[in-house]
């Protein structure tokens, strides 16, 4: 089991942009301190609910001051980028980064940034199609090529730089459907599975992706799957739920507001949380995704999660304002606890 940081730069009205940069990057260097083997960043636009909207520059950055971690994009919004541009870029961030990154991808859902773009929702699946064929072109092409599409047009070129790995970074396709975990298998990409993904959902979502890496003669492995997940931890599940409840509201209220379109109700439920501070955590039917919880009841979780055939979780534990100081203390234990648990399992 691998075990990363999902990392999406928030901006509460308590906070200040800088410091919620610097927090972000404070984590990702000693997460790598720690053992981490990757720390994701997400993409959003005009919206608290996430200030990062140059990922790849944030990476390029990062790759500078980090020598082993992995650093990855959970996920670039492709009908935002121009395809071959984004290719260059990210092929630009492998090779400052020694061969350490890898490309989330998705085709996004919130109107809000849609509407902001001057785009249409109706057309992303479309649009999140062709980009993602035109960067897979760029980087397995051996010679020049043209591309005449829908939205995107590029005459005889050959997109350089080329990135370090070889054929090219992994590629993270973002799936919540039966329909688009069976088209991510189909193509052969690893598979992303998003914090809103319950967990008896997983085996559903598993099984589609497996159909679809068999019809394209494609092999499963479990280490081309991940799932991200909602994270604090403390040394007692009470005092997890004290300290991450607060600031998991506001989480809640943001994304409901940036979802949906104006006059049409929210998919995401914003009743008050009950702590669940016996029992299973963070999965069940309705799971909303969140470990609030000890790194004992992590590690018996993740093990959970192992079991069905994921090989890396990546925890995002810095949203909705939550002070430094208690994001860097959750960082330690999953650091000196989860990470080690698993890191013992491999030996």
């Amino acid at each position: 089991m691998k075990l990363g940081l999902f990392q999406n730069i928030q901006w509460p009205e308590t906070t200040d942009q800088t410091s919620q940069f610097t927090g972000c990057i404070e984590q990702t260097l000693r997460a790598e301190q720690l053992g981490f083997d990757s720390s994701f960043f997400v993409e959003h636009h005009f919206t608290r609910h996430g200030i990062l909207s140059s990922t790849l520059a944030l990476l390029s950055y990062l790759a500078a001051q980090t020598r082993t971690i992995r650093l990855g994009t959970a996920v670039l919004v492709l009908p935002f980028h121009d395809p071959v541009r984004l290719a260059e870029e990210a092929a630009t961030v492998d090779l400052l980064s020694g061969g350490r990154l890898d490309l989330g991808v998705g085709r996004g859902f919130q109107w809000t940034e849609f509407n902001g773009f001057d785009l249409s929702l109706e057309d992303s699946t479309a649009r999140y199609d062709e980009a993602l064929e035109v960067i897979l072109k760029a980087w397995r092409e051996p010679g020049r090529f043209t591309h005449e599409g829908r939205f995107w047009r590029y005459n005889d070129i050959s997109v350089e730089p080329k990135p370090a790995q070889t054929p090219h970074p992994p590629v993270w396709a973002a799936a919540g459907s039966v329909e688009s975990a069976t088209r991510v298998g189909r193509l052969g990409l690893h598979l992303q599975l998003s914090s809103g993904v319950s967990f008896d959902r997983i085996p559903v979502l598993l099984e589609a992706y497996k159909a679809g890496l068999a019809e394209s003669g494609h092999t499963f492995s479990s280490d081309h799957v991940l799932l991200s997940r909602i994270t604090h931890i403390e040394e007692t599940r009470a005092k997890a739920w004290e300290v991450a409840t607060p600031y998991y509201e506001w989480f809640r209220k943001m994304v409901a507001t940036v979802t949906p379109a104006p006059g049409r109700a929210s998919p995401f439920n914003t009743d008050p949380l009950t702590p669940r501070l016996s029992g299973p955590i963070g999965y069940g039917e309705g799971d909303p995704g969140f470990f609030f919880c000890t790194p004992d009841e992590c590690c018996r979780a993740i093990e959970e999660i192992g079991a069905m055939g994921i090989g890396q979780v990546i925890f995002q534990g810095n949203w909705g304002g939550m002070p430094q100081a208690d994001v860097m203390r959750s960082l330690e234990l999953i650091g000196n606890h989860v990470v080690p648990h698993f890191a013992a399992a491999v030996k």
